[in-house]
């Protein structure tokens, strides 16, 4: 598990190759990014947003 901050987030998706069609827009204050990795891969993200 890793819980990051928002300055640092696209360094993390670029390392983690996550790209705007992963992400969609810009993440909401309060809301999270869930990333899968499976075999250093990822295989899926969930956005869930702030309610």
């Amino acid at each position: 598990m890793l819980c990051s901050h928002r300055p640092v987030l696209p360094l993390l998706f670029d390392a983690l190759g996550l790209r705007p069609k992963h992400v969609g827009a810009e993440l909401a204050p309060a809301e999270m990014l869930v990333v899968h990795v499976r075999k250093d891969q990822v295989v899926a993200t969930e956005r869930h947003g702030p309610y």
